[in-house]
């Protein structure tokens, strides 16, 4: 049978008719020229770093790499030319069934067409006589096409069938036909001549996880109809489809930043950017990272800052960031916060900051990497793009807009600027489905993570293998933190350094040099605080760490550990703020704070305000706006001081605001978190205090003494490793005097981080407790989470190259074979959080029948929606307004398994499934949303427990017999 006899039947997209509807399709040759249409534009639309670093890995020019990317993107589906894919439409498959005369070897493979893609693309390389590669290429080619779903397909795999046809190429119609459609692409991409200058023996992990992220997006972009219409499509008719689709997908190229260090100075630069009066220049930090980034002739690094809260490190990264983008061809940032609450906080700043950096010819997009992104009004009031047009480039404002087709969940990274939180990177460490496009995404920008001490040890897990990808990507990363216990400094520094150095150190290895055989270099960290420690791709085994002279003198903080009772601590606080004043009271769990609120608001009446993290998004987001107003920065015009005013919360407080209080009470931390929330006490300079709180006092609770030695209330202790509490309370109370003690900030705060978790203080008290023991107990459930978190976690890049193996990213059945898991475990271990299950819903009271918003707060609390034929979109982002996470206790209290809490959680979605508001199902934003419904006293039952809603307690889970359990 003649090639081309079967090539021109098969078919790439259908239509999924309705019933009397006419089937419609798109021919897979048309849909190949689709793809490598739309992987021209990606590609000349990306940042000239990414294109810099695939040619210099590749040993190719950046036209030659262009030509093998947009090859293997129309090739991408060449699988679909199998019997596989073929039978899956009786109606098209029929007409290829009578064309074929006989069977093929391929035919029994019953395997994905992506699958087919890769085999059909090896197979296709060995036969053409003009192509001379060596076969762990080909696999490594072939790699891309076989994984534009996301997952890659196993070498072992794809020799058996290699084995299996043998020399029958020339009798397969299959692959005749495969071959006819790869030649097509070959022919109109000019690729045949670039993969003949492919010299390396491997692509490598790096090489194969770029391309294929590029490939997928060419992938999605040439699928969607809107942009590549099905139906037929002639010679004649594709200039004007390629010319349509080019000009509806209006993917703007990368911006290109002016280099600021040509004609500015650091102060200059920064008064241009951040001033809010001319009299603004930088600070000692920001000039030092303005001097790193101007000498750089490398911009792959990681740039460590150490400092205290109100420091400026927000300018100090955006400054680093503008000039490495400017100097090496980034097309932006992405600035990453531990919490939606950071990431919306900040989004205003970084939005600020583009539209003066951006120079007048040029746009950027600009993304909020969140599930909460529709909410943010910031974000929500940029101009959409491709589908509104840019008016003014003389506008700031229209300048920055919102990529309609990065919304898209896994997507979200590709924005030229994205704010985020740090799921957004951790999931690019995760061994999942499309990691490739989260590796792309990234590629082009440089990476700054904020407040990285709120991450956990199974989150530094992820962390650390995110580094390791991004360093071998030679993205620049920045970290920011105020305090950060050494062990976690050393897992970030080293995991960037691993990678960073491997072929320095590979050289070094086949010379025999004993310094190869460590990734890690010394540690050079002392207790110099502020600091900035830079780790240079020149010499990866060195740190280059910069002491900074703080420009102020140390505040000195009296400590006075006190009594753990609700009662007497509303007595003082009312007491201590009848002359006034402004006080913050920080608690561990969201259940102590409730109480607490609820002793100090009967004792003290009004003036008294509760935040934390399980008020719905709306009563929330106007809670934090108020306090804003009441203790913000005191040159903000619209801040407005209260005489008296006692804020109660969780660590939101410590997390996500820019407050100032007179005197600060929370229940004891680990140091580094301790001293966090210290940074809102007499925060803002030259304030005036109120008598008696003029002097900076931290009043510690959640602990007590018995003969002489600590306890620990259990639940002020339940979220913290105990051995660290007990370690802190050592460092900032005096020997003689358990009880008291005195902290200097911030010129302390190293060295009480460093005393804390390497000198154990605590030993030296005589208490009564077995710390060893208490410590090997919590070493080995922290080290057993770790464990499941390493076993899902992303291979070394630097090692998988070394091996010369195609990238290890799978699915879910391949980490379950790979760790013999069960599924649930599979599933468990794909999270890069370590928290418990818990439930987002969105609240809606439903009286008899009639279902409205819950929070009574909300301007849809009297609108029914069984008065409601459709919602409208605003009305549905206020719905969204409702959503609020359940407390974990619902599902973990009283389960004392795996099984139990499995068991307890399924029962519970079942119960939330039950709940579902049909006009919900309807609307895009809110489908597929789970729902609580209250009753008309916002109460409701749910996994035997009570619950309940109320705007001045946020939601309190109650135990049958009535008492609070929330």
């Amino acid at each position: 049978m003649g090639r081309d006899n079967l090539l021109p039947l098969m078919c790439a997209k259908t239509n999924y008719p309705g019933p009397g509807e006419p089937l419609e399709y798109l021919k897979l040759t048309d849909h190949a020229l689709d793809s490598v249409h739309a992987a021209e534009v990606l590609w000349d639309s990306r940042p000239v770093a990414v294109r810099r670093r695939l040619a210099d890995l590749m040993h190719l020019s950046v036209d030659e790499v262009r030509r093998v990317v947009v090859f293997l993107a129309g090739a991408h589906d060449v699988g679909k030319c199998s019997r596989a894919f073929s039978v899956k439409n009786s109606e098209l498959w029929a007409p290829i069934e009578a064309a074929l005369e006989g069977s093929s070897p391929t035919d029994d493979l019953d395997q994905p067409h992506a699958f087919h893609s890769a085999l059909a693309l090896v197979r296709w390389l060995r036969s053409r006589p003009d192509l001379d590669i060596p076969p762990s290429l080909q696999f490594d080619l072939a790699a891309v096409p076989g994984g534009h779903h996301g997952v890659y397909q196993r070498k072992t795999d794809l020799s058996f069938p290699l084995e299996l046809v043998g020399e029958a190429e020339g009798e397969d119609p299959w692959f005749a036909a495969q071959s006819a459609l790869l030649d097509l692409i070959a022919e109109r991409t000019s690729a045949i001549s670039a993969l003949n200058a492919l010299k390396v023996p491997f692509l490598g992990n790096i090489v194969v996880s770029l391309l294929t992220g590029l490939v997928i997006q060419a992938d999605w972009t040439a699928s969607n109809s809107f942009y590549y219409p099905l139906g037929p499509v002639s010679g004649d008719g594709r200039p004007a489809r390629e010319h349509r689709a080019a000009s509806l997908t209006n993917r703007q190229a990368a911006p290109r930043f002016t280099d600021p260090s040509l004609a500015m100075t650091a102060d200059h630069f920064i008064s241009s950017r951040f001033a809010r009066s001319r009299s603004f220049s930088a600070n000692p930090y920001q000039r030092q990272a303005w001097n790193i980034a101007c000498g750089l002739s490398d911009p792959a690094g990681l740039l460590l800052v150490e400092a205290p809260t109100g420091q400026g490190k927000t300018e100090l990264a955006l400054t680093y960031a503008e000039v490495l983008a400017a100097r090496f061809g980034y097309e932006g940032l992405a600035f990453l916060l531990p919490t939606t609450a950071t990431a919306d906080g900040v989004l205003g700043r970084i939005r600020g900051w583009l539209e003066r950096a951006l120079p007048r010819d040029q746009v950027a997009s600009m993304g909020l990497a969140h599930g909460r992104a529709e909410l943010n009004e910031f974000f929500t009031e940029l101009p959409s793009r491709p589908h509104a047009p840019i008016d003014d480039l003389d506008a700031p404002s229209e300048r920055v807009y919102a990529d309609a087709a990065c919304a898209r969940r896994k997507l979200r990274l590709n924005s030229h600027v994205v704010v985020g939180t740090i799921d957004q990177l951790l999931f690019a460490g995760l061994d999942s489905k499309h990691v490739s496009i989260r590796h792309e995404g990234l590629a082009g920008k440089v990476v700054i993570i904020d407040e990285v001490h709120a991450t956990t040890p199974y989150m530094r897990v992820f962390l650390s293998a995110a580094l390791r990808w991004l360093s071998a990507l030679r993205v620049p990363v920045v970290v920011m933190t105020a305090t950060l216990p050494p062990a976690a400094r050393d897992d970030i520094v080293n995991a960037y350094r691993e990678s960073l150095g491997w072929r320095e150190r590979d050289r070094l290895q086949q010379r025999g040099n004993p310094l190869a055989s460590s990734a890690a270099g010394t540690d050079v960290f002392s207790d110099d605080y502020p600091r900035l420690c830079y780790i240079s791709p020149e010499d990866p085994t060195q740190d280059l760490a910069i002491p900074v002279p703080l420009d102020q003198t140390p505040t000195e903080l009296t400590v006075s550990v006190i009594e753990d009772s609700d009662a007497e601590l509303a007595a003082r606080l009312d007491e201590g703020t009848r002359d006034g004043g402004c006080v913050a009271v920080i608690c561990n769990t969201i259940r102590r704070a409730q109480e607490l609120y609820r002793e100090v608001s009967k004792r003290v009446g009004g003036g008294v305000v509760l935040l934390h993290s399980q008020f719905t998004a709306a009563d929330r987001a106007s809670r934090e706006r108020a306090l804003l107003r009441q203790l913000g920065p005191a040159d903000s015009p619209e801040v407005t001081r209260p005489h008296r005013l006692i804020v109660i919360g969780t660590s939101v407080l410590e997390q996500s605001l820019d407050i100032d209080v007179d005197l600060l009470v929370t229940d004891l931390a680990p140091m580094d978190l301790l001293i966090q929330r210290c940074g809102r006490l007499h925060r803002h300079p030259g304030r005036v205090r109120p008598r008696g709180l003029d002097s900076p006092r931290v009043l510690i609770r959640g602990v007590s003494f018995l003969a002489g030695s600590p306890v620990l209330d259990q639940a002020a202790a339940s979220i913290h490793p105990k051995s660290i509490l007990y370690e802190t309370l050592a460092a900032i109370t005096h020997v003689g005097s358990p009880q008291q003690g005195t902290l200097r900030l911030p010129h302390e705060a190293s060295h009480l981080v460093r005393q804390v978790y390497l000198e154990r203080p605590a030993k030296e008290r005589g208490w009564n407790l077995d710390l060893d023991s208490l410590r090997d107990e919590e070493g080995r459930e922290v080290n057993a989470r770790c464990a499941i978190a390493r076993s899902a976690c992303l291979r070394s890049p630097a090692y998988a190259e070394f091996e010369g193996a195609l990238p290890g990213v799978g699915s879910r059945e391949d980490l379950m074979r790979r760790n013999n898991w069960t599924e649930q475990e599979a599933f468990d271990a794909a999270r890069v959080r370590d928290a418990e299950d818990s439930f987002e819903v969105i609240l809606v009271r439903d009286d008899d029948g009639a279902v409205s918003a819950a929070s009574p707060n909300s301007p849809l609390n009297d609108v029914r929606l069984t008065d409601l034929a459709v919602l409208t979109a605003m009305q549905a982002q206020e719905f969204l307004m409702q959503r609020i996470r359940l407390p974990r206790r619902l599902i973990t209290a009283g389960t004392y398994s795996a099984e139990a809490r499995e068991a307890r959680t399924l029962a519970v979605l079942d119960e939330l499934e039950a709940q579902k508001v049909d006009l919900f199902q309807q609307h895009r934003l809110l489908a597929g949303e789970l729902v609580l419904r209250l009753d008309s006293d916002l109460k409701t039952k749910l996994g035997g427990k009570t619950l309940e809603y109320s705007s001045e307690f946020g939601l309190m889970l109650h135990n049958c017999s009535g008492g609070s359990d929330g």
